[in-house]
Protein backbone atom coordinates (compact mmCIF):
# COMPACT_ATOMS: atom_id res chain seq x y z
CA UNK A 1 0.00 0.00 0.00
CA UNK A 2 1.28 3.45 -0.95
CA UNK A 3 0.59 6.71 0.82
CA UNK A 4 -0.40 9.47 -1.58
CA UNK A 5 -0.50 13.07 -0.34
CA UNK A 6 -2.67 15.79 -1.83
CA UNK A 7 -1.56 19.31 -0.89
CA UNK A 8 -3.51 22.54 -1.40
CA UNK A 9 -1.64 25.85 -1.19
CA UNK A 10 -3.00 29.38 -1.49
CA UNK A 11 -5.99 31.41 -0.32
CA UNK A 12 -8.87 29.87 1.56
CA UNK A 13 -12.01 30.73 3.47
CA UNK A 14 -13.17 29.26 6.77
CA UNK A 15 -16.92 29.84 7.11
CA UNK A 16 -18.56 29.69 10.53
CA UNK A 17 -22.31 29.84 10.98
CA UNK A 18 -23.77 31.02 14.28
CA UNK A 19 -27.41 30.90 15.38
CA UNK A 20 -27.88 33.68 17.94
CA UNK A 21 -31.15 34.06 19.85
CA UNK A 22 -33.07 37.02 18.43
CA UNK A 23 -33.37 38.77 21.81
CA UNK A 24 -29.60 38.66 22.35
CA UNK A 25 -28.94 39.72 18.75
CA UNK A 26 -31.16 42.79 19.19
CA UNK A 27 -29.23 43.79 22.35
CA UNK A 28 -25.92 43.39 20.49
CA UNK A 29 -27.19 45.38 17.52
CA UNK A 30 -28.46 48.21 19.74
CA UNK A 31 -25.09 48.37 21.52
CA UNK A 32 -23.24 48.25 18.19
CA UNK A 33 -25.20 51.23 16.86
CA UNK A 34 -24.84 53.24 20.07
CA UNK A 35 -21.02 52.86 20.01
CA UNK A 36 -20.77 52.99 16.19
CA UNK A 37 -18.88 49.65 16.15
CA UNK A 38 -18.47 47.27 13.28
CA UNK A 39 -19.68 43.68 13.75
CA UNK A 40 -16.08 42.53 13.24
CA UNK A 41 -15.00 44.52 16.32
CA UNK A 42 -17.94 43.61 18.53
CA UNK A 43 -17.94 39.85 17.84
CA UNK A 44 -14.19 39.44 18.42
CA UNK A 45 -13.97 41.46 21.64
CA UNK A 46 -14.14 38.93 24.49
CA UNK A 47 -14.70 41.59 27.17
CA UNK A 48 -17.67 43.07 25.30
CA UNK A 49 -19.17 39.62 24.75
CA UNK A 50 -18.72 38.86 28.48
CA UNK A 51 -20.67 42.05 29.24
CA UNK A 52 -23.63 40.42 27.46
CA UNK A 53 -23.14 37.10 29.31
CA UNK A 54 -21.44 35.37 26.38
CA UNK A 55 -18.32 33.41 27.34
CA UNK A 56 -17.54 32.49 23.77
CA UNK A 57 -19.28 32.92 20.44
CA UNK A 58 -18.77 29.18 19.86
CA UNK A 59 -21.77 28.53 22.13
CA UNK A 60 -23.91 29.46 19.12
CA UNK A 61 -21.86 27.63 16.47
CA UNK A 62 -24.05 25.67 14.07
CA UNK A 63 -21.42 24.02 11.86
CA UNK A 64 -17.94 22.55 12.06
CA UNK A 65 -15.81 25.12 10.25
CA UNK A 66 -12.88 23.96 8.17
CA UNK A 67 -10.85 25.97 5.73
CA UNK A 68 -11.75 25.48 2.06
CA UNK A 69 -9.61 26.51 -0.87
CA UNK A 70 -10.72 29.15 -3.37
CA UNK A 71 -10.82 27.81 -6.90
CA UNK A 72 -8.66 30.19 -8.92
CA UNK A 73 -5.54 30.27 -11.09
CA UNK A 74 -3.25 31.17 -8.19
CA UNK A 75 -3.98 28.34 -5.74
CA UNK A 76 -1.87 25.22 -6.23
CA UNK A 77 -2.73 21.54 -6.12
CA UNK A 78 0.02 18.94 -5.68
CA UNK A 79 -0.34 15.19 -5.61
CA UNK A 80 2.77 13.38 -4.38
CA UNK A 81 3.92 9.85 -3.67
CA UNK A 82 6.92 10.16 -1.34
CA UNK A 83 9.09 12.80 -3.10
CA UNK A 84 7.68 12.19 -6.59
CA UNK A 85 5.08 14.57 -8.04
CA UNK A 86 2.19 12.74 -9.68
CA UNK A 87 0.34 15.98 -10.50
CA UNK A 88 1.06 19.66 -10.06
CA UNK A 89 -1.49 22.20 -11.29
CA UNK A 90 -3.58 25.22 -10.38
CA UNK A 91 -7.02 24.75 -8.88
CA UNK A 92 -8.90 26.40 -11.73
CA UNK A 93 -7.91 23.46 -13.96
CA UNK A 94 -10.29 21.15 -12.07
CA UNK A 95 -13.22 23.12 -13.49
CA UNK A 96 -12.30 21.81 -16.97
CA UNK A 97 -12.89 25.19 -18.63
CA UNK A 98 -9.80 25.13 -20.83
CA UNK A 99 -10.19 21.58 -22.18
CA UNK A 100 -12.43 19.96 -24.76
CA UNK A 101 -13.25 17.12 -22.37
CA UNK A 102 -13.27 16.75 -18.61
CA UNK A 103 -9.83 16.04 -17.20
CA UNK A 104 -11.05 15.71 -13.62
CA UNK A 105 -14.23 14.45 -11.99
CA UNK A 106 -16.13 17.01 -9.97
CA UNK A 107 -19.37 17.19 -8.06
CA UNK A 108 -20.96 20.40 -6.86
CA UNK A 109 -22.85 20.81 -3.61
CA UNK A 110 -24.95 23.85 -2.77
CA UNK A 111 -24.79 25.09 0.80
CA UNK A 112 -27.54 27.15 2.30
CA UNK A 113 -27.34 28.51 5.78
CA UNK A 114 -29.88 27.54 8.40
CA UNK A 115 -32.57 30.01 9.34
CA UNK A 116 -34.62 29.30 12.44
CA UNK A 117 -37.47 31.20 13.94
CA UNK A 118 -36.45 33.42 16.89
CA UNK A 119 -32.77 33.16 15.88
CA UNK A 120 -30.53 35.35 13.76
CA UNK A 121 -27.91 33.72 11.53
CA UNK A 122 -24.47 35.33 11.67
CA UNK A 123 -21.89 34.12 9.18
CA UNK A 124 -18.20 34.82 9.72
CA UNK A 125 -15.87 34.30 6.79
CA UNK A 126 -12.25 34.09 7.88
CA UNK A 127 -9.76 34.64 5.05
CA UNK A 128 -6.61 32.52 5.35
CA UNK A 129 -3.46 31.83 3.34
CA UNK A 130 -0.95 28.98 3.41
CA UNK A 131 -1.27 25.20 3.41
CA UNK A 132 -5.06 24.92 3.17
CA UNK A 133 -4.93 21.18 3.55
CA UNK A 134 -2.79 18.09 3.33
CA UNK A 135 -4.81 14.96 2.61
CA UNK A 136 -3.76 11.34 2.73
CA UNK A 137 -4.89 8.56 0.41
CA UNK A 138 -3.74 4.97 0.92
CA UNK A 139 -3.91 2.81 -2.19
CA UNK A 140 -2.03 0.12 -4.10
CA UNK A 141 -2.06 2.10 -7.32
CA UNK A 142 -3.04 5.78 -7.64
CA UNK A 143 -5.31 6.65 -10.55
CA UNK A 144 -6.27 10.32 -10.93
CA UNK A 145 -9.52 9.17 -12.61
CA UNK A 146 -10.64 7.75 -9.25
CA UNK A 147 -10.27 11.18 -7.63
CA UNK A 148 -13.42 13.30 -7.24
CA UNK A 149 -13.20 16.98 -6.35
CA UNK A 150 -16.19 18.20 -4.35
CA UNK A 151 -16.90 21.84 -5.11
CA UNK A 152 -18.93 23.90 -2.69
CA UNK A 153 -21.13 26.72 -3.90
CA UNK A 154 -22.25 28.87 -0.99
CA UNK A 155 -24.30 32.04 -0.85
CA UNK A 156 -21.55 34.17 0.72
CA UNK A 157 -18.36 32.91 -0.95
CA UNK A 158 -16.88 32.17 -4.39
CA UNK A 159 -16.52 28.57 -5.58
CA UNK A 160 -14.56 26.57 -3.02
CA UNK A 161 -12.90 23.18 -3.09
CA UNK A 162 -14.63 21.39 -0.25
CA UNK A 163 -13.38 17.77 -0.10
CA UNK A 164 -11.62 15.02 -2.02
CA UNK A 165 -12.95 11.54 -2.59
CA UNK A 166 -10.79 8.70 -3.81
CA UNK A 167 -12.48 5.47 -4.86
CA UNK A 168 -15.69 6.97 -3.39
CA UNK A 169 -14.11 7.35 0.08
CA UNK A 170 -13.58 10.72 1.70
CA UNK A 171 -9.89 11.60 1.92
CA UNK A 172 -8.53 12.24 5.40
CA UNK A 173 -7.23 15.75 6.11
CA UNK A 174 -4.09 15.34 8.18
CA UNK A 175 -2.75 18.89 8.31
CA UNK A 176 -3.56 22.53 7.71
CA UNK A 177 -1.23 25.44 8.38
CA UNK A 178 -2.67 28.83 7.58
CA UNK A 179 -2.33 32.45 8.55
CA UNK A 180 -5.47 34.55 9.11
CA UNK A 181 -5.60 37.59 6.83
CA UNK A 182 -9.01 39.03 7.69
CA UNK A 183 -12.65 38.55 8.61
CA UNK A 184 -16.02 39.34 7.14
CA UNK A 185 -19.28 39.28 9.13
CA UNK A 186 -22.55 38.73 7.29
CA UNK A 187 -25.91 39.03 9.00
CA UNK A 188 -28.35 36.74 7.26
CA UNK A 189 -31.80 38.21 6.75
CA UNK A 190 -34.76 35.86 6.78
CA UNK A 191 -35.90 35.30 3.21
Amino acid sequence: MNKIYINLFGDGIRTSEYLVPLELYEKLEKFKHSKNYLWEILLFDIELLNHFGIETLDLFLNNKPSVKSKINGENKLEIKEKNKFLLKTTLDSILNKESLFDLYKTQTIFSNFVQKENFKTIIINQFEIGLIGKYEVITDYFDVNQLIFEISKEETTPLLLNEFYYENKKSKKILEDTLIRGHQVIIKEIS
